[in-house]
């Protein structure tokens, strides 16, 4: 539903839920497969703001009052998408605490600070540290840029996250034929034809996504970042 409604945020869902996978890790959690979902559900509530508004959003453009408090509302909409399914009241309290700086000094007006945040919602408040990556950051800077306000995230967190960082390096940027990529591959931009035309936001070239884009016509040059 969120990749028919916002393909830019269901990518995003994918890059974090990768991110959230190997933090887990790193830290030794249990209910891994717990916290991937919780991943994939953090940017639920963006099926209630049409992708354009986002756009304007990214690009640091002026927003009308109406288009405000679109944005504003989302933030409650994702909670209350999730918090009436059955055993999923713990995904939602990560979903609803995600943004909450770990010192609590912030105006989102919830509760919890410190270690009493769900462990989701500190993992994906990580996410902070893609979107530096999206501004143009290499890994490094990225990193950096989230030590800079240390009391925002787990201290637990931030440990992780300079060992993935470390392990993992940047990737190669590198220009192929729509036709060559290969599974595993993460997609720089998502996927466009020629036109111009969005088909894919999928970050990652599954087994799936590969035998779709073989089954497209056109042979033409595309970003990919290699992992």
């Amino acid at each position: 539903m969120l990749g028919i409604a916002n393909p830019r945020a269901f990518g995003k869902a994918g890059q974090l839920r990768k991110l959230v996978a190997a933090l887990a890790e790193a830290m030794r959690l249990p209910d891994a497969w717990q916290l991937g979902i919780t991943a994939m559900l953090a940017f639920v509530g963006c099926v209630s703001v049409p992708e354009a508004v986002w756009v304007k959003l990214k690009h640091g453009e002026r927003l009308t009052l109406d288009k405000e408090v679109m944005i504003q509302k989302h933030l409650r909409v994702r909670y209350e998408l999730l918090a009436g399914f059955p055993r999923l009241g713990a995904v939602a309290e990560a979903v609803r605490y995600q943004d909450r700086r770990y010192d609590g000094w912030d105006d989102t007006g919830l509760t919890y600070a410190g270690a009493a945040i769900p462990i989701g919602a500190r993992l994906l408040k990580a996410s902070d540290y893609d979107a530096a990556i999206q501004r143009g950051l290499g890994t490094g800077a990225a990193l950096l840029d989230l030590e800079f306000r240390p009391h925002h995230y787990d201290p637990a967190v931030l440990t992780a996250l300079r060992g993935i960082v470390g392990r993992t390096g940047p990737g190669v940027l590198m220009r192929t034929s729509l036709g060559a990529p290969r599974a595993g591959m993460t997609l720089k931009d998502g996927l466009f034809n020629r036109h111009g035309v969005r088909m894919t936001a999928a970050p990652e070239v599954t087994p799936a996504l590969l035998s779709r884009i073989r089954n497209m016509a056109d042979r033409e040059p595309i970003p990919v970042w290699v992992a």
